[in-house]
């Protein structure tokens, strides 16, 4: 067995401080060995931030032991002190990039969060209660995002006329708009779905959907032709989608993982040229 003894993700203040906690807990011999700060160092040199210990008032913590109801706790904890100390009373800190002292703000970095989405979303849900601005791009729960699922159902929606479960959650997503009632009533007045189909007059919601389908038409037949990337971005400039989605709670991590697609898209590109007929 090889011995752990360097964390090369980890700031040394956290380090540190578990290694202290450890010792506390570790006393007998062969017990583990510190853990040493393996290259994470700050770019100017400096000492790393230090790290702040929360601690959840007894009476808060609940009886339950399983993980769920405890994370709760702690995502609330986390959330509070950022809005404590962001907004409510906020601290003034150091800041090398001017060389001087302005107050705390949340951070906005783009990070890969490799646990599932039950881990991570209870701590979303508390940002969000708080109004503490966050942006959490990767992940594997990043697949199974709202945004990114809308965009893959449109996606496929394009690349197959005849796929109508696509069409429709592709319809109803915020890139089309179209209501369950004016769904309703297009399919009950035998309106097809079907982008290339043509509409009989009495159809109701042509006004509706005609546009829509006009559009997925149309990037249908560019899909032969062009990359996905270009295909994305007309999908983008031609609608109202990135708005409707900045609109809603977290609408700014929203729109960050909807462009996520698109670099991802054109990065894949850039190492095989292709397009979405020819993948």
């Amino acid at each position: 067995m090889l011995p752990l003894t360097a964390n090369f993700r980890t700031v040394p203040s956290v380090i540190a401080f578990v290694n202290d906690r450890f010792r506390e807990i570790f006393v007998e011999p062969g017990d583990p060995e510190p853990i040493r700060a393996g290259g994470v160092q700050r770019r100017d040199g400096s000492e790393s931030a230090r790290a702040v210990a929360l601690t959840v008032p007894p009476e808060q913590m609940p009886d339950d032991t399983r993980v769920e109801p405890r994370r709760a706790v702690v995502a609330e904890t986390i959330a509070a002190f950022i809005d404590d100390i962001t907004r409510v009373k906020p601290w003034v800190v150091y800041d090398p990039s001017i060389k001087s002292t302005r107050p705390a703000r949340p951070g906005r970095r783009d990070s890969r969060a490799e646990d599932d989405p039950e881990f991570v979303a209870p701590f979303e849900d508390r940002l969000r209660a708080h109004e503490v601005n966050y942006r959490l791009v990767g992940g594997k729960e990043y697949f199974v995002r709202d945004e990114v699922r809308a965009l893959a159902a449109v996606l496929r929606a394009i690349d197959n006329p005849a796929d109508r479960l696509s069409l429709v959650q592709a319809l109803r997503s915020p890139f089309f708009a179209v209501s369950d009632t004016d769904l309703f009533h297009f399919v009950s007045t035998k309106g097809v779905l079907n982008i290339n189909a043509p509409q009989a007059d009495a159809v109701a919601k042509r006004d509706v959907f005609d546009p829509a389908f006009s559009l997925l038409a149309r990037l249908h037949r560019l899909r032969r032709i062009e990359s996905p990337s270009v295909i994305i971005e007309e999908l983008f400039a031609r609608t109202r989608a990135l708005a409707a989605f900045l609109m809603k709670p977290s609408g700014a991590q929203m729109v960050a993982n909807l462009w996520k697609v698109l670099e991802t898209a054109r990065a894949y590109e850039a190492a095989a040229p292709t397009t979405c007929g020819r993948s």
